[in-house]
């Protein structure tokens, strides 16, 4: 059976991914041998599945059919699998959370300590990136994101809600140059400096150098230590964070005594 399986898991894999470099990463092997076992399925079924370019892949029509067949079994038995591994003690064991900086920073990393007195053998793996994971195929169990749920096979938990203000430093003057983290809304001009990391606005913020829309929460205790000023007559914007997790697959106790942990942690933290 595993020789049909591991084909079809990476087929699935580099169909979502459109690249076998990526696909690789995610399996943790070589683009030679996702491209061998590509070829070996393609071979053992007489049919092309796929159309590569030195640019994307493309399914063919029978590529299509074959991931939308082959989707539902192949996740039910991940969560058979995944299930069998986390059936003894569900208050220990490997929790995985993708979240940006910001977030980990401000919301889990105030709840590490206490989930370890509790439960010492409960294991916690961030994977930081300011850009949405796909937490099915990096087998992660949920993610803290902001904003619209874009995938309605996930299911989202709102965690609350929060403001981003302009902030600068006191001696910024009156209309510091613009820093931005890349969002539109963001740049009534074009700024001097646009990155995909708001603690690093913020350290320049704190410098003396520039002015930023960044979220309230990141910046109450410069607020309170004067290091940071809001200017309230530029608009502020309100945003809705979500817990995202799996619609079907088996979830330990452990993944739901940290997502509870968490909840409780944004409810304080308003």
């Amino acid at each position: 059976m595993d020789e049909t399986i591991t084909p079809l898991l990476t087929f699935q894999t580099v169909a979502r991914a459109q690249s076998f470099r990526k696909a690789a990463a995610t399996l943790k092997t070589s683009p030679a041998t996702i491209s061998r076992r590509i070829a070996e399925l393609e071979a053992q079924l007489g049919v092309q599945l796929m159309v590569r370019t030195t640019r994307r892949i493309q399914l063919t029509e029978i590529g299509e059919t074959l991931l939308a067949n082959c989707e539902a079994p192949i996740q039910a038995l991940d969560d058979a699998l995944y299930q069998a591994a986390n059936s003894q003690d569900e208050m220990q064991g490997l929790v995985r959370i993708t979240a940006t900086y910001t977030i980990a920073e401000t919301l889990i990393l105030p709840i590490i300590a206490t989930l370890y007195h509790q439960h010492p053998g409960i294991h916690i793996e961030l994977l930081l990136d300011e850009n949405v994971l796909d937490i099915r195929d990096k087998r992660i169990d949920f993610a803290i994101r902001v904003g619209d749920l874009a995938d309605q096979s996930l299911i989202s938990r709102k965690l609350g809600s929060g403001k981003i203000s302009y902030f600068s430093a006191p001696n910024a003057g009156k209309n510091p140059p613009l820093l931005s983290y890349g969002a539109p809304e963001f740049e009534p001009e074009t700024p001097v400096l646009r990155v995909k990391d708001m603690r690093m606005l913020r350290s320049l913020l704190k410098s003396g150098f520039g002015g930023a829309w960044l979220p309230d929460s990141l910046c109450q205790e410069d607020l309170r230590a004067g290091v940071l000023v809001r200017d309230n007559s530029k608009p502020s914007y309100g945003f809705d964070g979500y817990l995202i997790y799996h619609a079907n697959r088996f979830m330990p106790r452990r993944t739901r005594h940290v997502m509870d942990a968490l909840i409780r942690q944004s409810q304080n933290g308003r």
